[in-house]
């Protein structure tokens, strides 16, 4: 095996996969209050509160029954450690509880043979590489992969603001900052979306690590709140799936013009459990397992009937609470190994 992924779309050989289990809403995190309070606009609404483990059991269930179906496909699945994610972590200028790993992808990502640990802006998020990701660096490493851990930094107050004059979140660009569910590889291409949780310094760092074989080419024309998966998902080497309620063809960015456009508008809102952390566009994300084969969650009918007649094939699969979390099926994997 060729320790290598360089696209989002090529046959899936190897994958890491987040787990629900122990699944907590962080203390002591402004850059997660202010996040969380920039979309919801009820005063009822009110994080943190405590997880039902029945509901944390039926996701890892869920999870278990993918894991299953890639298994049969001879797809490797490596995932982080189960941790305690009320524990706190201290640094000498705060004390913060976890979340979870259900969004591998937030803090993981893959490009050409590195695996890269992002510098999230949560503090809940920040550390949490260094306390469960020990098993997926043994096997990038025993593997012939290059796993590298992003400096880390203070996360001070104000890391996260609101400018209120275009009422937007903005991330300071101080140190680099970015999310890996605002990246997204096109082979040599890796488009790099600025939002606020991903900074310019974070896309000048990101393309220092990787030199010249990789161009980064940041990009501020989508919606800024949530990540660019959500937005844009290529399917193969020419075929762009698009979230049509966020985003006309004229946001598309210059290198991707060419591609042939699939437009989503009809995207289900799922259930929560009391609050919902994620939009329904968390279910516009799908997951490839080769340039044909798509898996997508039960609960979208309609997006499983229009890749289907795109020619695509579709398996459906049940990712329940992907609202109640924040995630969906591209932001659930850090694939390590694509053909």
């Amino acid at each position: 095996m060729i320790f290598n992924s360089n696209n989002e779309y090529g046959k899936l050989r190897s994958v890491v996969i987040g787990r629900a289990a122990n699944a907590n809403w962080p203390t002591d995190d402004p850059n997660f209050t202010r996040y969380w309070k920039y979309a919801c606009y009820t005063k009822d609404v009110k994080f943190p509160y405590k997880f039902d483990n029945e509901i944390i059991e039926h996701v890892d269930e869920m999870i278990c029954d993918i894991i299953d179906t890639l298994n049969e496909l001879d797809i490797e699945v490596v995932r982080p450690r189960i941790e305690n994610w009320t524990n706190g972590v201290a640094t000498h200028q705060y004390v913060t509880t976890g979340m979870n790993t259900l969004a591998m992808r937030e803090n993981l990502i893959s490009i050409g043979n590195k695996v890269i640990e992002c510098p999230h802006i949560f503090r809940a998020k920040h550390w949490e590489g260094s306390i469960a990701y020990q098993p997926i660096k043994k096997y990038v490493q025993a593997n012939g992969g290059v796993y590298i851990t992003a400096p880390r930094i203070d996360l001070v107050q104000g890391t996260m603001t609101h400018d209120t004059k275009k009422n937007e979140l903005v991330c300071r660009n101080e140190d680099p900052i970015f999310s890996g569910c605002d990246i997204l590889k096109f082979g040599k291409t890796i488009l790099y979306f600025t939002s606020c949780k991903s900074n310019m310094l974070g896309a000048e760092w990101l393309q220092g690590v990787l030199g010249d074989e990789f161009k980064v080419v940041p990009t501020n024309r989508f919606y800024f709140y949530e990540g660019l998966n959500n937005n844009i998902l290529p399917l193969d080497d020419s075929t762009l799936l698009v979230n049509a309620d966020r985003i006309g063809a004229e946001a598309i960015p210059k290198e991707l013009k060419d591609y042939r456009k699939i437009m989503v508008s009809d995207i289900k809102d799922t259930k929560c459990f009391k609050h919902a952390y994620g939009s329904k566009y968390q279910n516009f994300q799908i997951l490839s397992l080769d340039p044909v084969t798509k898996i997508v969650d039960t609960g979208q009918p309609q997006l499983s009937k229009l890749l289907t007649a795109y020619g695509f094939e579709v398996i459906e699969k049940n990712l329940p609470h992907t609202q109640t979390f924040g995630f969906g099926y591209h932001s659930l994997v850090t694939d390590l190994v694509r053909d």
